[in-house]
């Protein structure tokens, strides 16, 4: 999955002005009467089980239990203490097998600037009754956490922000088509149609990995051997098999009921989600009417008015400045795959996500 660390190591001077932005957000800018402080909230009706796990250095760390679809479900809750009113990040996690420490730790850090993050292990996870789904029921299950956390005094219920990586990304899509009342979302690298990427790992396969081959990469077949089998496993079959199955996961074909301003990352190396399914998101966001504003960033992460991944017309304009006009937003990383593993790009990212956060919640 990606993960994405605040930092600074080179992020730069929009990086800084960005999450300076941020830090005001999660304060709970806009009159949301955020530095108030307030008793830790009694447990909202919601919850059926409710644990503090740390409280330590200002920041309260609780994990839940909750009700999704007759399913009880957790999640883990990263917060200020005695806080109202913040402004709320949903962070919903890439891969299969719950949460990450890289997932905490990201969360500690956004909850350090002042916003209140929680995420999700989705059915199937982390001790989550039922089985995962992959883009399904997982969706419903982030769906009723966002509704059982619009309980508490803590949370904002007009600053809402949707944020996810990789199965993590195609879940927030999913969810910002289906509830408008999220503000804004962030998309890392999430797969946008499962059955044209079960198709392309096949066939990578099948020709002896020759994309990996031309990144320098040697470890690719039993990795996409593996996700094949999870996705057959998953699905109950190929996409020729049960092709609605695949269907009714894929958000792409339903990216015209999209109103959510939304941010969407991608990689040009990525192995896991290929750049294919980033394309097709901005193929079907243009061919609805609304095609997003969208920047190529080579690898010294300067903007590439000529860059060539998923056709042309990238703007030669600063992407800090740039994507606080625009309502959707579409930015490749030239040299990048799916982990984010350069520090200075993930930098880079985390400005730039919080650029886009200002830009929609304020």
């Amino acid at each position: 999955m990606t993960q994405i660390h605040v930092g600074s190591r080179r992020g730069g001077r929009g990086a800084g002005l960005a999450l300076s932005a941020a830090l005001a957000l999660g304060a709970g800018c806009a009159g949301s009467g955020g530095g108030s402080p307030t008793p830790t909230p009694t447990p909202t009706s919601a919850w059926l089980d409710r644990t503090v796990v740390s409280d330590s250095g200002g920041i309260v760390v609780e994990k839940v239990s909750y009700l999704s679809g007759g399913l009880k479900i957790w999640a883990e809750i990263t917060r200020p203490a005695n806080v109202t009113h913040r402004t709320l990040l949903l962070w919903s996690h890439g891969g299969f097998s719950g949460l990450s420490d890289g997932d905490r730790t990201f969360g500690r850090r956004l909850a350090e600037l002042g916003f209140v993050v929680a995420a999700s292990y989705y059915r199937g996870e982390g001790g989550s009754q039922g089985t995962v789904e992959a883009c399904k029921g997982e969706v419903d299950d982030v769906q009723a956490l966002l509704t059982a956390l619009k309980q508490e005094a803590y949370v904002d219920p007009t600053h809402i922000a949707a944020l996810g990586a990789s199965h993590g990304g195609c879940i927030t899509l999913s969810l910002a088509i289906r509830k408008p009342d999220v503000r804004v979302a962030v998309d890392l690298a999430g797969p946008s149609d499962w059955a044209a990427l079960y198709n392309w790992m096949s066939d990578q396969v099948a020709r002896g990995e020759p994309f990996c081959a031309q990144i320098g990469r040697t470890d690719c077949r039993q990795l996409h051997l593996s996700m094949l089998d999870q996705l057959v496993t998953g699905f109950g079959g190929t996409p020729a098999q049960v092709p609605n199955t695949y269907a009714d996961r894929s958000p792409v074909y339903r990216l015209g009921e999209l109103k959510v301003p939304t941010l969407f990352i991608h990689g040009t190396d990525d192995v896991i989600v290929n750049l294919d399914q980033a394309c097709a998101k901005r193929a079907a966001l243009t061919a609805a009417g609304r095609a997003p504003g969208a920047w190529d960033i080579d690898r010294s992460l300067h903007e590439n008015a000529s860059g060539t991944a998923c056709g042309d017309n990238f703007k030669p304009s600063s992407v800090f400045l740039g994507v606080l006009a625009e309502t959707n937003a579409f930015v490749i990383y030239e040299g990048q795959g799916h982990e984010l593993k350069d520090g200075s790009a993930r930098d880079h990212v985390i400005g730039l996500v919080a650029a886009f956060l200002a830009a929609h919640l304020s």
